[in-house]
């Protein structure tokens, strides 16, 4: 899982920067393909909240569901951190090249979180729901759901994930 995000994130931006790179665009389609035939979930206990997060944006708002993504799965990983935070301090180091610090995990993690949000504005993609045009008063109807296996979401824990992408 971690090759593959390193792989998407190193090709992804070399694609947006360079069109015609043959090798780049063919990196991302390999890469999305490993990611979403289920390889990496294998035997997993797998959490797509962000995902269907974003699906209720995607219907009430139209947009693609990597934009979506790209404004949720920053928010939801700020909101669920804690919860584990040894992993996210992996994926911050392993895949977003964060130095470790053992003093200060926290601030590891949460520098992750931050250059994943900052890698998407780098490619061009929506940070914020009001680039998306989400409008406040929709939001407790869209964060009106359960769902979540890492962490257990209740509709008051969808809405504080949408405030945080705002």
């Amino acid at each position: 899982c971690e090759a593959l995000m390193r792989n998407i994130f190193k090709y992804g931006k070399a694609a947006v920067e360079h069109p015609d790179d043959y090798n780049a665009r063919a990196q991302v389609m390999w890469t999305g393909t490993l990611a979403h035939n289920d390889i990496c979930g294998c035997d997993r206990d797998q959490d797509w909240a962000s995902h269907l997060i974003q699906h209720r944006i995607g219907a009430k708002y139209d947009s693609a569901h990597g934009a979506g993504l790209a404004t949720i799965y920053p928010a939801w990983m700020k909101y669920v951190y804690k919860h584990d935070v040894p992993r996210f301090v992996r994926f911050a180091t392993k895949v977003m090249g964060v130095d470790n610090d053992v003093f200060h995990p926290e601030e590891v993690a949460l520098e992750g979180i931050a250059r994943i949000k900052a890698y998407f504005s780098s490619i061009g993609m929506p940070t914020s729901l009001s680039e998306l045009g989400v409008k406040d008063e929709d939001i407790k109807e869209l964060a009106n759901f359960n769902d979540g296996f890492f962490v257990k979401l209740t509709p008051a824990d969808m809405e504080q994930i949408y405030e945080l992408a705002k």
